[in-house]
């Protein structure tokens, strides 16, 4: 079973509320705005959340056929969590890479990617880049002060920057750890040139948030001004709920920023 936000089970499209004012009237049900945008022209500004009180939690069903009559958009604004990470010993560096972080032995994505090859590259064309990348990590905040990622991060807002889960923290080192200073882990980027990281935080410290957390994260780090969005969330997923989803992708895009999830972890 899907479990659902308790205060705003569902997420609906509405360019006019009145049409949807008998059932509203029904089941007693409160619309608020859902995502944090100003702009007509921005589809995201017409999505609402609808709060079904308790005593008609149980008619949720019969509410979805009313609301699929009407021929109106609406999906569930579904609970997302994370788990906590896993604590591994790490037991050798692997030299071939020509870094020193121990870390590196638990890192896949080095070998599958062939990391040495682009470091090798890297150094022998003597590439720069044109302008730094600034990643933000949705997730449960990062923690501003690890010592692998100080250098390469980044504030955004206070509030953003402790983790008190763990995840958002791993996710920002796989994207931009310091590399080749002995400690924890490294990125793809062999220095500090090329990528820095920042926070916007849209789990709590239990790691749980919603659709609409996340949504309104992405609209957040636009305004923000970063160049790629990462997100390793979980939860339920099927075409009949992605909307939402689609289009504050598509506003990230337009708004030049690269989105990136995860796929089955």
């Amino acid at each position: 079973k899907v479990e659902l936000d308790e205060n705003a089970e569902l997420l609906i499209e509405l360019k006019d509320q009145n049409s949807i004012q008998a059932i509203a009237a029904t089941y007693e049900l409160e619309l608020y705005k859902a995502f944090e945008v100003e702009d007509p022209n921005n589809p995201l500004f017409y999505w609402y959340t609808i709060d079904i009180p308790d005593e008609y939690e149980s008619d949720l069903a019969e509410i979805k056929v009313a609301l699929n009559t009407l021929g109106v958009s609406f999906e569930e604004n579904e609970v997302i969590t994370v788990a906590p990470m896993p604590t591994k010993k790490v037991s050798k560096i692997n030299r071939k890479f020509g870094i020193n972080d121990p870390g590196l032995e638990q890192m896949w994505g080095f070998e599958a990617m062939e990391i040495d090859r682009l470091y090798s590259l890297l150094k022998t064309t003597n590439i720069n880049p044109t302008q730094k990348a600034r990643i933000a990590i949705l997730d449960t905040g990062v923690d501003a002060k690890h010592e692998d990622l100080r250098t390469n991060y980044v504030s955004t807002s206070s509030k953003y920057d402790s983790d008190g889960r763990g995840h958002g923290t791993h996710c920002a080192g796989i994207a931009a750890a310091v590399s080749n200073n002995g400690i924890g882990v490294a990125s793809f980027s062999p220095n500090s040139n090329f990528v820095e990281v920042t926070s916007i935080k849209v789990l709590g410290s239990y790691g749980i948030g919603t659709q609409k957390t996340i949504i309104n994260g992405m609209i957040e780090a636009v305004k923000t001004g970063v160049d790629v969005i990462s997100m390793s969330l979980g939860g339920y997923s099927n075409d009949a709920r992605q909307k939402a989803y689609t289009q504050a992708v598509v506003y990230c895009n337009k708004s030049g920023v690269t989105v990136i999830v995860a796929e089955g972890n």
